[in-house]
């Protein structure tokens, strides 16, 4: 079921980034004032996209935990989500930017609780999250690489990446209906002690970290489309194999080594070897901080899921409005490193008995 979920999120995104960039784009270059109409239908898609997986993950939740009396139905409920944000994502590629926009968050809302789900009904310790999150970055960079090269051919791509996705969705949701998830009781939801707020503030600042540091630095030497594509897939195999070590060999062990790898990578980026390794070894860290909180409050899972991706719109907003830090690119990722190593390895500590 994860591996149907990953590679609906690889064909979710890269429909997004070949609508925004190669085709949606061009239709409001042309009716709005040039580059101020891209600028804006990108702020709003994005904010549709990211934001709004936290009011729908909320309603995912609430929906769980009332059907508790009905556990298949319960388990169909974030497949649903995903099937109406395809619908929605595949719609909105000839619509709007923002019904394609609302389309990613009801899919990743559904994708990432019904990964969740899985995850933990299948005792994988986090390890299907990276599998989940890792193949998004792949899609959008082969989504954008479409848009700015085969707008001719825009309608016939869009057809054929939606039909295989209602495909996948059919088997997806044969997957879900023979699966059932464990019961959970509304009273158990939602229980803060000191701990967890320090926990949850110190994930979500991590995150919008991640954001701005995947998309205010620039790393030199992608200068071919060959070196971006293997920065690509660095940032996808950090995050599958991110996931996968924690759960083997524990999180603070893995937040460490990937971490200090990372920051001594950032700070020697200018050769290309040495970035991808960089990007590699910062991106292991993303399944482990869902993981985190998804770990202390199970029932929560589509809140957290949709805080977090708030957390990248959040550090997305000073690229858009162009307030990078005035640092060299590759002090910025190896600072952000270590704030973020510290903060996990807080985060992550054995939590204090109170008697």
């Amino acid at each position: 079921m994860v591996i149907i979920y990953s590679i609906l999120h690889m064909l979710v995104d890269g429909m997004c980034a070949l609508a925004m960039l190669g085709g949606l784009s061009g239709d409001y270059v042309r009716n709005y004032d040039g580059n101020n109409g891209i600028v804006s239908i990108f702020l709003a898609y994005n904010f549709c996209a990211f934001v709004l997986q936290f009011p729908i993950g909320i309603v995912i939740d609430g929906l769980i935990i009332k059907r508790n009396n009905n556990r298949s139905l319960s388990a169909m409920i974030p497949f649903l989500s995903v099937l109406m944000g395809i619908i929605l994502t595949i719609t909105g590629a000839f619509l709007s930017p923002v019904v394609l926009g609302i389309g990613n968050a009801l899919f990743h809302a559904g994708g990432g609780v019904g990964t969740i789900k899985e995850d933990n009904r299948r005792h994988h310790k986090g390890a299907d999250l990276g599998i989940f999150v890792a193949p998004g970055a792949l899609g959008l960079f082969l989504g954008g690489v479409l848009g700015r090269e085969c707008n001719s051919h825009y309608t016939i791509i869009c057809i054929v990446t939606g039909v295989i996705m209602l495909i996948l969705a059919g088997i997806l949701y044969v997957m879900t209906h023979e699966v059932t998830i464990a019961g959970l009781t509304p009273e158990s939801a939602w229980s803060l002690d000191i701990y967890d707020i320090i926990m949850i503030t110190g994930c979500f600042f991590v995150v919008v970290l991640r954001s701005y540091l995947g998309l205010g630095i620039t790393m030199e030497w992608k200068t071919t489309v060959y070196l971006s594509l293997a920065g690509v897939l660095a940032v996808v195999a950090g995050k599958m194999t991110g996931g996968i070590l924690s759960a083997v060999f524990g999180m603070r062990p893995v937040v460490t080594v990937s971490l200090i790898v990372s920051t001594a990578g950032f700070l020697l980026s200018s050769n290309a070897f040495v970035g991808i390794i960089a990007l590699f070894a910062f991106n292991m860290t993303m399944p482990v901080t869902l993981y985190i909180l998804v770990r202390r409050f199970p029932q929560l899972s589509g809140f957290f899921f949709g805080l977090l991706t708030m957390a990248l719109f959040v550090g997305y907003l000073p690229v858009y409005f162009d307030m990078n830090i005035p640092v060299p690119d590759n002090v910025t990722g190896a600072v952000i490193s270590v704030l973020s190593m510290i903060i996990l390895l807080i985060v992550t500590r054995k939590r204090r008995v109170v008697v």
